[in-house]
C-alpha cells in the first residue's frame, strides 16, 4: 500500500510539472518603433554626410617625398576596377544574395511549417509583411556598414596622406628638382600637375577599393554561412562562397598591379573591411545568434 501511495504521488507530481511547464514559443519579431527608426536613419544619414564632406572639402595631409624614391615613381594607369563598378557590384551582389536567400527560406519554411509569423510593419494604410521587413533591415544594415567602411577609410586617407606609387608621374615637377638628386627630401610644393590628380595621389593609405570589397565579400559570405543551406550537397555553398571571395581578391590585387596602392595599403584595407563586416553581422544584425535560436526552436518543436 505504501508503494502504491508513493507511485501515485510521484505520478501526480509529474502531471503537475507537465501542466506548469510553459510551452516553448518560437521567437517573434517585434514591430519596429518610429522613434528608433528615426534614430537609425539619423545615424545612416550622419555617416553618409561625413563621407560626402570628405570627398568635397577635406584636404589630405601634405607630406614631402624623396626625389629618388622608386616606390612612388611608377607609371600612371587607369583603374581596372573603377569606383563606380566597385560600389555597384558590391551592393548588387549582396542585395541579390540576400533577396534570393530570404525568399527561398521563406518559401521552404512555409512548406515545412517551421517558420513563425513575423510582425508586419504598418505605415498608415501601407503594410509590409515579415519578408519585406527583413529585407529592408538587411539592406539598410549593409548600406550602413558600407558607408562606415568608406568613412573610416577616408579618415585614414586624409590623416596619413601617403603618396600613391604613381605620384611622381602625376607630380610633373620641373626637371631641376631631380637634377643631381642625392636622396633629398622635398617639402616644397613643386608639383605642377593636375590638382585633382595630385589630391587623389595623396590618398594611398588605406586602400578604399580593398576595404569596401573586403566588407562586401565578408558580409555576403558570412550571411551565406548562416542563412544558406544545401543539405544534399557538401560543396555547393563553399563553391559559391569561393566565387564571391575571388571577386574581392581580384579587385584588391588590381590596385597593386595598377600602381594605385602599395601592398601594405591593400592589406590594411582588407583588414578594415573584414572587421567592419564581422561587427555588422555579429553585433548589429546578430545573424548567427538568430540562426542558433531558430535551430533550437525547430528542434524543440520537433
Amino acid at each position: 500500500m505504501e508503494n502504491e501511495r508513493r507511485s501515485s504521488q510521484d505520478h501526480s507530481h509529474s502531471l503537475e510539472l507537465e501542466c506548469t511547464m510553459p510551452e516553448i514559443q518560437p521567437l517573434k519579431q517585434r514591430q519596429p518603433q518610429f522613434t528608433w527608426l528615426g534614430v537609425d536613419f539619423a545615424c545612416l544619414l550622419a555617416v553618409g554626410l561625413a563621407c560626402l564632406l570628405f570627398k568635397l572639402v577635406a584636404v589630405p595631409f601634405r607630406r614631402g617625398f624623396y626625389c629618388d624614391d622608386d616606390s612612388i615613381n611608377k607609371p600612371y594607369k587607369d583603374s581596372t576596377v573603377p569606383s563606380s563598378v566597385l560600389y555597384s557590384v558590391g551592393f548588387a551582389l549582396a542585395y541579390l544574395v540576400i533577396s534570393v536567400t530570404e525568399w527561398c527560406n521563406e518559401r521552404n519554411d512555409k512548406r515545412s511549417g517551421k517558420r513563425c509569423e513575423g510582425v508586419p510593419f504598418k505605415i498608415g494604410p501601407l503594410q509590409l509583411n515579415s519578408l519585406l521587413v527583413r529585407l529592408c533591415s538587411l539592406f539598410v544594415s549593409f548600406a550602413f556598414g558600407g558607408l562606415t567602411t568608406i568613412f573610416v577609410t577616408d579618415i585614414g586617407k586624409y590623416t596619413v596622406g601617403r603618396l600613391r606609387p604613381h605620384f611622381l608621374s602625376i607630380c610633373k615637377a620641373p626637371s631641376f628638382v631631380f637634377m643631381n638628386c642625392s636622396h633629398t627630401y622635398i617639402l616644397d610644393d613643386v608639383c605642377t600637375g593636375d590638382p585633382s590628380l595630385l589630391r587623389e595621389g595623396r590618398l594611398s593609405f588605406p586602400s578604399g577599393h580593398a576595404s569596401f570589397s573586403a566588407y562586401a565579400v565578408t558580409f555576403t559570405v558570412l550571411y551565406m554561412e548562416a542563412m544558406v543551406h544545401f543539405p544534399q550537397s557538401k560543396f555547393l555553398k563553399f563553391f559559391l562562397q569561393l566565387l564571391v571571395v575571388q571577386l574581392g581578391v581580384l579587385c584588391s590585387l588590381s590596385r597593386v598591379s595598377d600602381y594605385k596602392h602599395h601592398w601594405s595599403d591593400v592589406l590594411a584595407g582588407l583588414l578594415l573591411g573584414v572587421l567592419i563586416a564581422v561587427l555588422i553581422i555579429d553585433r548589429v544584425l546578430q545573424i548567427f545568434q538568430r540562426d542558433r535560436n531558430n535551430k533550437t526552436v525547430s528542434e524543440n518543436v520537433v
